[in-house]
């Protein structure tokens, strides 16, 4: 990954943005846009566009190489509602749109907040086309599984312009009926994870003043 990113606060009007460019994972390039608003202390909308071709670029110690970028762009799209139960510590996020691969879907995922670690459950529902799964060749409409994301220390982030340090978080997941390309998607950062938010807002886990238990 090589990008730039860019988040623009409007804080008269409780609006936030990220703006990203550059060569994400999943071998996507080109821009994305991230937003939030937070409505109120437990309810947030948020949202995200992207508009990516496909790369590749490597080498071998024979000399082979290869660099390509398609121009097949493709348009993905997502929106979402979260609610924070702070007493709690727990999470409810919806989100639904149109994936890296053309399709469509929603996710909802369940998450309990502790100081460094969230436990996460989700629940898919696949919308239109769909592939068979690579292990037993079925196609399924709906798709569940868990994650456990440890972030790891130092857990502030440093005030310095140049960092270099190993990855911030780890994460353990599973997907009971993945196929390997419905409701793909890419990451922007490679600090993303499911339980940071990619904007940084003063809400839910980034109120410091009331970290999780």
């Amino acid at each position: 990954m090589a990008t730039v990113a860019r988040q623009l606060h409007f804080d008269g009007a409780n609006q936030h943005l990220r703006l990203s460019a550059g060569l994400f994972s999943a071998q996507r390039y080109g821009l994305d846009v991230s937003w939030a608003w937070p409505v109120n202390e437990w309810f947030l909308l948020n949202a995200r566009l992207g508009l990516t071709g496909f790369w590749v670029m490597g080498t071998d110690f024979r000399g082979s190489s290869e660099a390509s970028f398609h121009t097949d762009y493709t348009l993905t799209g997502t929106v979402g509602a979260d609610v924070y139960l702070r007493p709690y510590n727990v999470e409810f996020r919806l989100s639904g749109g149109r994936y890296i691969a053309g399709d469509y879907g929603s996710q909802l995922n369940v998450m309990r907040h502790f100081r460094h670690v969230t436990l996460l459950a989700f629940a898919r529902v696949r919308i239109g086309e769909l592939e068979p799964n690579q292990y037993d060749k079925q196609k399924y409409r709906t798709n569940g599984g868990f994650a456990i994301v440890w972030m790891l220390p130092p857990y502030k982030r440093s005030s310095r312009k140049l960092v270099v340090r190993p990855a911030s978080s780890f994460t353990l997941s599973h997907s009971s009926r993945a196929d390997g390309l419905s409701m793909q998607s890419y990451m922007t950062d490679p600090e993303e994870n499911s339980r940071e938010r990619l904007i940084d807002v003063d809400w839910g886990l980034g109120k410091e003043e009331t970290p999780a238990n």
